[in-house]
């Protein structure tokens, strides 16, 4: 049956994409060309929607299992049209967070979902968060929600990103094995159309997932991500979750101390993200994709491996530190690498 639901999504997702794409100008989810966005004319933002609409056929259709509880679902679909709208008129950063911090706090204390400990991470017994978990969740949340929603830059990341951590999962053991390969055939149907290999209509030839998407993904995955590794029994260790999502966790925070250090708004866009430096180096978008998602895909590896062989988790929270102090003193001297780089092919 695996594989009937796999193939009914390939072709739900390739239909409502289609039929999607013809009508973005008509519900108004275009993504227009301006000072911070540099693709080729109007393009239909309505990945996200895409994939809302097939996973809702396939789940109340076809019987496939969908891992949240009624409020975080209802949570996720009402942060999924706050994104229609913002996709659609543009809203501001602040009224964005604003509503993030609310669906994040709703969360906790409505549906339930929250932080309880961090694992061994140092050697001294598991680390448990009283009080405070309450608060790490919100936080936790919110930043995967932006985490998400700002490295969605360049064509085929945020895609290839998501796939990945369903590809964790899968690969860890845990349940919901139908669940995660159908998430995985509509990002990848979602990928065809987002990187152009798919035309969708004459003068058109790709769709982004839009704010609607990322925002929610970002939601759906971090709650997943602290249900599987909090309840009793848990599925994946909590510094597992660190190294799967590992390149948008760090990229935001690495963003949000450099805008902090050189008193700017938190939530001011920019072009100063790790696919952005890339592209400055010189890199082509493809070619930036590539790197990026193998970088990201030998960090989610290495905490999979640890997983499975039972690494201490405090050397594998050291290490992922380690890992996180260097991409930050990267982030932060960008400029330095940018500039030798192009010495370097000068000399060429």
């Amino acid at each position: 049956m695996t594989i009937e639901l796999v193939a009914i999504s390939v072709i739900s997702c390739v239909l409502c994409l289609l039929l999607l794409s013809r009508m973005a100008t008509t519900i108004g989810l275009l993504d227009i060309p301006d000072s911070r966005k540099y693709h080729v004319g109007h393009v239909p933002v309505i990945g996200g929607l895409a994939i809302v609409v097939c996973m809702a056929v396939m789940v109340m259709g076809f019987g496939v299992e969908w891992p949240f509880n009624l409020t975080v679902s209802v949570l996720g679909l009402s942060l999924f049209f706050f994104g229609l709208v913002d996709d659609s008129i543009g809203l501001s950063p602040k009224f964005r967070f604003i509503v993030q911090i609310g669906v994040a706090i709703l969360t906790v204390y409505a549906g339930d979902l929250h932080l309880y400990y961090f694992g061994n991470i140092f050697s001294l017994g598991d680390l448990y968060l009283g009080f405070w978990g309450e608060f790490l969740t919100v936080l936790a949340i919110v930043t995967a929600i932006n985490a998400f929603n700002m490295i969605d830059g360049i064509d085929g990341l945020l895609a290839l990103l998501l796939i990945n951590v369903f590809m964790a999962m899968l690969i860890l053991g845990t349940d919901l094995t139908e669940f995660y390969l159908v998430c995985i055939a509509l990002l990848s149907v979602f990928l065809l159309f987002n990187l152009g290999i798919v035309p969708t209509q004459k003068g058109c030839h790709k769709v982004f997932m839009g704010d609607a998407g990322s925002m929610m993904f970002g939601y759906l995955v971090i709650c997943l991500l602290i249900d599987k590794s909090q309840h009793p029994g848990i599925e994946i260790r909590p510094v597992t979750v660190l190294w799967v999502i590992a390149l948008p966790l760090m990229d935001l925070v690495a963003i949000v101390i450099r805008r902090i250090r050189k008193k700017q708004p938190v939530m001011k866009a920019d072009r100063e993200h790790l696919h952005h430096i890339f592209l400055r180096i010189g890199f082509s978008d493809f070619s930036a994709l590539l790197v990026i998602i193998t970088l990201a895909s030998l960090l989610g590896g290495i905490g999979i491996t640890s997983q499975l062989l039972q690494a201490p988790e405090m050397l594998m929270f050291d290490l992922f530190m380690l890992l996180f102090a260097v991409y930050l003193y990267f982030i932060l001297h960008a400029w330095k690498f940018i500039r030798l780089f192009n010495v370097l092919q000068h000399r060429k």
